[in-house]
């Protein structure tokens, strides 16, 4: 799995990141993460799919190292998951990929502005509506962006993550079928304008 982090995130967990790594084969596996702080001055982790940004808001306090991260990543990306109805995705999609975090840059300037853009949402839903991290993280997934050609996360991020999945049947466990290089293509000239 990718998790794409800033200079001022990796400084936190301890952290040099130096590697800017292409779009994961697995779209599903790649991630970006930003750290932000409210009023108050409690730090939030805004953690987003790279190609569909479908994200959740977690509290980041008291995330010094890489292995704290690591850990509470892996859980709040499978609640997340489970409780938006992507169990099978777990499974199929991230079950294998999610062992092994590679830390890597930012993909794009698309992607970086789209995240200041749900930093912003985030913080008025947390301070001046006083919603929850659940319910502005659910607000966030149904909030149309522009570089999703204004449709929501949620919906970008199941349409992705039903592509290229089978079940092997015979063996009883499942397997990936890898993207086709043209499906990738379409895929990244669809979600992010270039």
């Amino acid at each position: 799995m990718i998790v794409r982090v800033t200079g001022s995130f990796a400084k936190q967990i301890g952290v040099t990141v130096t590697a800017t790594l292409p779009l994961c084969e697995n779209p599903v596996a790649d991630w970006t993460c930003r750290v932000f702080s409210l009023r108050e001055g409690e730090p939030v982790l805004l953690v987003a799919n790279t190609t569909t940004l479908y994200s959740m808001l977690i509290p980041a306090v008291g995330l010094e190292r890489l292995e704290q991260f690591q850990g509470g990543l892996n859980i709040c990306l499978e609640r997340r998951l489970l409780a938006d109805g992507f169990e099978a995705i777990i499974d199929r999609r991230l079950g294998p990929e999610i062992k092994t975090i590679s830390l890597a840059k930012s993909l794009n300037r698309s992607v970086t502005g789209s995240m200041n853009d749900m930093v912003r949402l985030a913080t008025f839903m947390l301070t001046e509506e006083g919603r929850t991290f659940e319910q502005a993280t659910v607000k966030l997934n149904e909030t149309p962006f522009g570089a999703l050609d204004y449709a929501h996360p949620r919906k970008r991020f199941a349409e992705l993550a039903s592509w290229g999945c089978t079940i092997d049947t015979d063996r009883g466990r499942n397997h990936h079928d890898p993207f086709i290089a043209k499906d990738r293509q379409l895929l990244q000239r669809r979600v992010f304008r270039r």
